[in-house]
C-alpha cells in the first residue's frame, strides 16, 4: 500500500469518526473509542464493554455502533472496523484515557474470550487466538510478536499458505502497536510473505532485502523464521544454508552427533579425557566448536561460566615443536580471562620471561582451582604434533606427549583440567608405537569416533531446504552419508535451484561436485595406509570391470582377498569410504560415494610405473604373484584405454543399481 493511498484512507476515517461523534455526541464517540479495542465485535461483546467502561452512553448506543458506518458485518452477528478507523480509534482512546485503560480493556477481553469462546469449531479457535492476541497487541506487544513469529515459522516449515496468508492480515491489523514497540521487520516479514503467497515474488523480494538475512533465515523476536527457497535475487537475499569451508559453527545449523556431544560432556563433567577420531571432512571441528557455545552447556546442565575454553589447532602452530603449543595453549587461556585481570597480569609476567611450557600451564590451572575454574583444553588436529622434523626431534616428540599425560592424569591439577583432542585416526593406530615397557602415551582418553551420518541425520540436513528432499536419491548417490560431502553436494544443489529454479542436470552436477571435493578425495587417500590404498584400488577395479560392456581384465576370486583383509576394509567402512551389501554369502564391496570411485578410477589411469610398482610391493605381501600379474594387467588396460574410461561418466547415477544409500 502506497503513503498516497494510507494518507487517503486516514482522512476519509476522520471524517467517519468526526460525523458520527457530531450525530450520536461524545458518549456514542466513547463507546466506539472502547468498540475499537477488539478485533471482531459481537452485540453481546459490546454490550459488555459498554457495561463496564462506558456506562454513561445511553444502552442504545450499543446498536448505533454497530450499525454506523463505522463497522460493517462479516458474518452472523460479527462486526469489524475498518483498519483506518479502528487505529485512529485506538489512538484516541490512548490519549484520552490512557495505557492503563487498554491494559484493562486487555484484561477483560483476555476473561472475555476464556468464558466463551470455548467451542472446539475452528472457526471459533481462530477467533479466540485473534482476540488474544489483541488483548496482548496493545498491552504486551513483545509477548505478541514472539508469538506471531512462532506461528509463522511453524506454517512456513508445513507449507500452509492459507493460514500463513491469514497470520499476514492479523500482523497488518496490529502494525501501529508492533511498530512502535520495536518490531517493524515483523511488518516487513508478513508483507514479504503475503506477497510470496499471492505470486508477486518480487515484491516479496523487495521487502525480504529489507532484513537482515542469515543462511536463509531471519531472526524475528527470538524466532528464527525461514524464507521461502523459491525467492532469489542478486543481492543474495537468501542465504545458502549449507555450510562450506569452516566448521559449523552454530548450535541450530549442527546436525545430529547427539550421543557423541553426551559423551563430551560426560567427560568434562569428571575432568576426563576424549580423543575424537574420525576421516577428513566427519566434523571433528565442527564438534569441537559445539563444546565452546554457552547454550549447549546450558542444555548438558553445565554453567559454562566455571570453565575457561580454549580451542587450539595444532596445525596453526608451524612448525610445530611443544615450545610453541604450551605458549599457544597460555596465551589463548590468558585472551580469556577478561573478568580476571589479576590473572592476566600474572600470565602475562610468565610470557615475558619466556616460561611456555608444562608447568606453567600447571600454575595457571592452580590458579584457576582457587577461583572454582577449570580449563576445558580443545586441541583441534591433535595428530599432526606426531611427525617429528628437524625442530621437532622424536625424543621431543615423546616428552611432549608425556607431558600431556602427567597434566591431564598424573598431576594434582588434573582436577583443574579436560583435555579433548581430534585426530584422522586412533591414536593408538598412530606413532610413536606402543613400547611394552612403557605405559601407553595414549591410555588416558576415552575414545570417540565419528562415523557417517544416520538416516535421520541426513534428513535433518535436508530439511534446512526442503525442496532438496526430492534429490535426496541423487545426492545420496554422489555423497552418501558424509557430512562434508553432504554439505557440498547440498550446497550446489541449492544454489542451482537458487539461481534457475530447477534442478541441476545429473552430468552437470557429478562434474561440478567432482571439482568441489577432488581435494577431500585426495586427502583421504593420503591418510589411509598403504594396505587401504591398495584395496581401495582393488575395490575400483573389480566394480570398473563388472561395469564394462566387454571383459577386459579379469581380477580372479578378489573376494578371497577382501575375506583376508576384514579388519582394514572394516576401518575404511568405519570412516564412510566404503560399504558393503551381502550376496550370495560374499560380502561384495563398493565405495560409500560414486563419485569418489570415479576419482580412484581416474587416479589409477593418471599413475604411472613408477606408483604401479609401489603398490605391487604391497600387493606381493597380499596375494600371490599370478594375482599381482592379474592386477598388473587391469591397471595397464586402464591405461593404454582413456577413451573407454572416460565415457564412464555417463554412467554415474543411471546404472548402479547394486547400492541403495537407505
Amino acid at each position: 500500500m502506497t503513503s498516497t493511498t494510507k494518507e487517503r484512507e486516514k482522512r476519509v476515517a476522520e471524517r467517519r469518526i468526526k460525523g458520527f461523534a457530531k450525530r450520536f455526541g461524545e458518549a456514542h464517540r466513547n463507546l466506539a473509542l472502547h468498540a475499537a479495542f477488539p478485533l471482531a465485535l459481537t452485540p453481546d461483546l459490546l454490550y459488555q464493554i459498554w457495561a463496564n467502561f462506558v456506562p454513561e452512553a445511553p444502552w442504545i448506543a450499543v446498536a448505533h455502533v454497530l450499525l454506523s458506518r463505522l463497522c460493517r458485518q462479516v458474518g452472523y452477528e460479527m462486526y469489524e472496523m475498518d483498519i483506518a478507523d479502528r487505529n485512529l480509534l485506538l489512538r484516541e482512546l490512548k490519549e484520552q484515557f490512557g495505557q492503563e485503560r487498554l491494559d484493562e480493556l486487555g484484561e477483560f477481553l483476555l476473561d472475555y474470550v476464556a468464558q466463551r469462546l470455548i467451542d472446539d469449531d475452528p472457526d471459533t479457535q481462530d477467533l479466540r487466538e485473534a482476540q488474544e492476541w489483541t488483548a496482548l497487541a496493545y498491552t504486551k506487544p513483545g509477548e505478541t510478536a514472539q508469538e506471531f513469529a512462532e506461528a509463522f515459522s511453524s506454517r512456513v516449515k508445513l507449507d500452509d499458505m492459507t493460514e500463513v496468508l491469514r497470520l499476514t492480515s492479523l500482523v497488518e491489523t496490529f502494525a501501529e502497536p508492533l511498530i512502535e514497540a520495536g518490531f517493524e521487520p515483523l511488518l516487513i516479514y508478513a508483507n514479504g510473505m503475503k506477497s510470496f503467497v499471492r505470486g508477486n515474488q518480487e515484491i516479496a523480494m523487495a521487502e525480504f532485502s529489507k532484513l537482515h538475512t542469515w543462511r536463509g533465515l531471519v531472526q524475528l523476536a527470538g524466532v528464527n523464521l525461514p524464507l521461502p527457497i523459491q525467492l532469489s535475487s542478486d543481492k543474495g537475499t537468501q542465504a545458502n544454508p549449507f555450510w562450506i569451508g569452516q566448521p559449523v559453527s552454530s548450535s541450530e545449523a549442527f546436525i545430529g552427533r547427539t550421543m557423541e556431544i553426551n559423551v563430551a560432556f560426560d567427560q568434562i563433567y569428571n575432568r576426563s579425557n576424549l580423543a575424537v577420531w574420525g576421516s577428513p571432512g566427519m566434523g571433528k571441528s565442527s564438534f569441537l566448536e559445539q563444546l565452546t557455545l554457552p547454550e549447549v552447556w546450558q542444555l548438558h546442565g553445565l554453567d559454562p561460566s566455571k570453565a575457561v575454553i580454549v580451542l587450539l589447532d595444532c596445525l596453526n602452530i608451524v612448525p610445530f615443536n611443544a615450545s610453541r603449543f604450551w605458549k599457544e595453549a597460555i596465551q589463548l587461556t590468558r585472551d580469556k580471562l577478561d573478568s580476571e585481570p589479576t590473572l592476566q597480569a600474572e600470565i602475562d609476567t610468565l610470557l615475558a620471561q619466556g616460561k611456555t611450557t608444562s608447568e606453567s600451564l600447571r600454575l595457571i590451572l592452580r590458579k584457576l582451582g582457587k577461583q572454582d575454574k577449570f580449563l576445558l583444553l580443545l586441541v583441534d588436529n591433535y595428530d599432526h604434533t606426531l611427525y617429528p622434523h628437524k625442530q621437532y626431534t622424536e625424543e621431543e616428540l615423546e616428552a611432549f606427549l608425556s607431558e600431556c599425560r602427567t597434566l591431564t592424569y598424573h598431576s594434582l591439577e588434573r582436577q583443574y583440567v579436560s583435555m579433548i583432542v581430534t585426530s584422522s585416526r586412533r591414536l593408538n593406530e598412530l606413532r610413536p608405537k606402543f613400547d611394552p615397557q612403557k605405559s601407553p602415551w595414549y591410555n588416558h582418553y576415552l575414545f570417540l569416533a565419528l562415523k557417517p551420518f544416520t538416516e535421520t541425520e541426513v534428513n535433518s540436513l535436508l530439511n534446512r531446504a526442503p525442496m532438496l528432499k526430492a534429490f535426496k536419491e541423487e545426492i545420496c548417490e554422489l555423497a552418501y552419508r558424509h557430512p562434508a560431502l553432504l554439505q557440498n553436494a547440498c550446497h550446489l544443489v541449492y544454489q542451482t535451484l537458487r539461481k534457475t529454479g530447477q534442478f541441476p542436470d545429473r552430468e552437470s552436477f557429478a562434474k561440478e561436485f567432482l571439482s568441489a571435493t577432488q581435494d577431500l578425495f585426495q586427502t583421504i587417500c593420503e591418510l589411509s595406509s598403504e594396505v587401504e590404498q591398495v584395496l581401495l584400488m582393488l575395490i575400483a577395479l573389480s566394480n570398473l570391470g563388472g561395469r564394462l560392456h566387454t571383459k577386459h581384465y579379469d581380477l580372479g576370486n578378489i573376494e578371497l582377498l577382501f575375506s583376508q583383509q576384514e579388519r582394514q576394509l572394516s576401518e575404511l567402512e568405519e570412516q564412510g569410504i566404503i560399504i558393503h551389501t551381502v550376496k550370495g554369502g560374499k560380502k561384495m564391496y563398493s565405495f560409500a560415494s560414486s563419485m569418489m570411485e570415479w576419482w580412484v578410477i581416474q587416479k589409477i589411469r593418471n599413475s604411472n610405473e613408477i606408483e604401479l610398482q609401489q603398490r605391487q610391493k604391497v600387493l606381493f605381501k597380499l596375494i600371490s604373484r599370478r594375482r599381482v600379474e592379474q592386477v598388473t594387467k587391469a591397471v595397464q588396460w586402464l591405461w593404454q584405454s582413456k577413451d573407454q574410461a572416460l565415457s564412464i561418466l555417463n554412467w554415474i547415477g543411471k546404472e548402479r543399481s547394486h547400492h541403495t544409500p537407505f
